[in-house]
């Protein structure tokens, strides 16, 4: 059984290096047993049971030769895509084969010959590359997942709740270069103007903060640069001060994460991602919109505009927000496992434009507000 799947990989091979099937291939492929074995693993389950649960020890060794020339041939394990079982081909056979078949067809077929390890990059060194491939925190999840932050750089500590100057947020997100930014204070700090972070490589970990933890007023957080990570902060901007604004928006940026973040009281939109690439914005709080407030087209308390090339919003809360619960641009969005409470017009709705959406496992609740569009979770705009 579990030969045949080799086998069937083993065609791909031998006709890359330009063999016949009867003949044997080049470079050692043990290509005899194609000429039996050659047909679909299901067919083979279903005409050859005598193969299917028992292999000859004959047959055990040509495979376990194919798998070294399948070493050899892409620089990778292959038998890391095999079961304990097959190795042994004992009587356990009969118990294992719906696993192994599907280990088999998915492990070998997609990382034997579809993605041969290929040598790095003589212009990134190793180790940089290796580093790129982590993960921004355990946890975190979807097209901003890999994003380094402030990995690797120097760390920054804020000792008070001003505006700006030594100590402040504000002088440690305008410093260049990577770095981690802890809290050693508790509270709200009173912004003066927004708060803009355009040096890359940044980390800043609002879960360090102490008490109740961290929360900006008075203006906004924008995030327009790469390679940010922004956790555990709360977004207050209110409308005491003129102008309009979200809450937190990523604009022009690249490689960002938003996680546990929660994002309140702005009078247009409240966490919006324009323009940027590789974004994810994960088990936040999107909600309470200033609906009835400042901003000159009048009512206008919205949920999220996503207009990007791979974002993911997952495992949030929209709670009372008008619409654009959310409203997705164009761009590939993954919109999944979030939930939708409250809303007052349509709960979200797409632009007149080319998109490509997932809209999966969201969970919509009307709430007193709702008094229409009940039974619409999502409008195409088409």
């Amino acid at each position: 059984m579990m030969a045949s799947v080799v086998c069937g990989v083993t065609a791909v091979a031998a006709a890359e290096e330009g063999a016949t099937l009867e003949g044997g291939g080049r470079n050692g492929a043990p290509t005899h047993l194609l000429t039996e074995y050659q047909t679909n693993p299901i067919e083979l389950m279903e005409t050859k049971p005598r193969f299917s649960w028992r292999l000859r020890d004959e047959r055990r060794d040509a495979m376990q030769k194919y798998i070294a020339y399948l070493e050899a041939r892409t620089n990778y394990a292959a038998s890391r895509c095999w079961p304990v079982s097959i190795r042994r081909c004992g009587d356990n056979m009969k118990n294992s084969i719906a696993i192994s078949l599907g280990v088999s067809i998915l492990g070998a077929a997609h990382f034997a010959i579809a993605q041969p390890t290929t040598a790095p990059s003589p212009q990134v060194p190793e180790q940089q590359q290796l580093v790129a491939k982590q993960r921004a925190f355990p946890t975190a999840e979807g097209f901003g997942a890999y994003t380094p932050g402030g990995r690797g750089g120097k760390v920054l500590f804020v000792t008070n709740l001003d505006d700006s100057g030594p100590g402040s947020l504000r002088e440690a997100v305008e410093t260049p270069g990577p770095r981690t930014v802890i809290f050693r204070v508790s509270g709200t700090i009173q912004l003066k103007k927004r708060l803009s972070i355009k040096e890359p490589y940044i980390t800043i970990a609002g879960q360090t903060a102490p008490g109740d933890g961290i929360c900006l007023a008075g203006y906004d957080l924008l995030i327009g640069t790469h390679d940010v990570i922004v956790r555990h902060l709360r977004c207050r901007p209110g409308d005491l001060t003129p102008g309009e604004r979200d809450a937190i928006s990523v604009f022009a940026a690249e490689n960002v994460i938003v996680d546990h973040c929660s994002a309140s009281w702005g009078n247009d939109e409240q966490l919006s991602t324009w323009r940027s690439k590789l974004v994810t914005v994960q088990w936040s709080f999107i909600t309470e919109a200033l609906h009835n407030s400042t901003h000159h087209k009048g009512n206008h308390g919205f949920g999220s505009l996503i207009q990007c090339d791979g974002a993911s919003y997952h495992h949030n809360l929209y709670a009372h927000n008008r619409s654009r619960n959310p409203r997705p641009g164009s761009g590939r969005i993954d919109f999944r496992n979030n939930v939708i409470y409250n809303w007052n017009g349509m709960a979200g709705y797409a632009e007149d434009n080319k998109q490509q959406v997932n809209y999966v496992n969201n969970w919509l609740k009307p709430g007193p507000s709702t008094v229409e569009h009940r039974d619409i979770a999502f409008h195409t705009g088409r």
